[in-house]
């Protein structure tokens, strides 16, 4: 697939941030490619795209192309959103199969920070995600 790479929100950065392992800090994901994967599917999960803003930073390409599993869930997501397999198969599309991943991703992570926003420790993403999870019935620990 042809491709530039990846964009997300600006205003959406630190969210990302608190999902990832930097210096040692308790984190859920090991990078901002992985975070993404994940919001990007409780967006579609709970059918939340948000178009992007003006300001984005850019995930370039390749860091999507070496990892074969985010790969395949940019076309899966894709797939099952666009419904059917023809757009798959034409590179001159590949700009649709990455704008619906950052749509969902947008969408996820709005819905990450409402989760954020309403948990007694705000600053502790790992707690906030798991009780929200536990809530909404996507894990049962």
């Amino acid at each position: 697939m042809n491709f530039t790479g990846v964009r997300r929100n600006v205003s959406q950065e630190g969210t990302l941030r608190l999902m990832v392992d930097e210096k040692g800090k308790p984190a859920i994901f090991p990078t901002i490619r992985d975070a993404m994967v994940f919001a990007a599917s409780l967006g579609f999960q709970r059918r939340e795209k948000r178009e992007l803003d003006t300001k984005t930073k850019l995930i370039e390409a390749e860091v999507f192309e070496r990892n074969e599993e985010s790969m395949t869930f940019l076309f899966a997501l894709a797939l099952a959103e666009l419904g059917g397999s023809e757009i798959l198969k034409e590179a001159q599309d590949a700009s649709m199969i990455v704008q619906v991943f950052e749509e969902y991703a947008a969408g996820g992570l709005a819905i990450i920070e409402e989760w954020q926003q309403n948990t007694p420790s705000p600053e502790n993403i790992v707690e906030s995600l798991i009780a929200f999870l536990k809530a909404e019935g996507y894990i049962a620990v």
